[in-house]
């Protein structure tokens, strides 16, 4: 069985951070976190809310040395942030590229 997440930044944006947890919670779906360092992370533990993850990373880049430092070192806040909250994992992307270095904008 598969397990279906929202993203709380994406819906009902009306709403504080803590009551969108809670609905997207009453509807039946886990709730995923983009930007944790945007929100109180102990008002949102203190939801019924099943986190399903966090993003991955706050600050960094994979495409230099020092970048990837920096990826590494918010990497260890997100995941106390992702542990705080109880959720399983979190998510990193392609961090911070510019057009020079996406293959894909060339």
């Amino acid at each position: 069985m598969y397990t279906l997440a929202v993203c709380a930044e994406m819906v009902f944006r009306d709403l504080p951070i803590e009551e969108r947890a809670r609905r997207i919670h009453d509807a039946g779906f886990q709730v995923e976190i983009w930007d944790w360092t945007r929100h109180d992370l102990n008002a949102l533990a203190k939801t019924p809310a099943e986190f399903s993850s966090v993003t991955g990373y706050v600050r960094g880049t994979l495409t230099d040395p020092d970048g990837a430092a920096e990826l590494l070192r918010t990497a260890e806040e997100s995941i106390k942030a992702a542990e705080h909250l109880g959720c399983p994992g979190s998510t990193c992307t392609a961090p911070a590229w510019t057009a020079k270095d996406c293959p894909w904008c060339r």
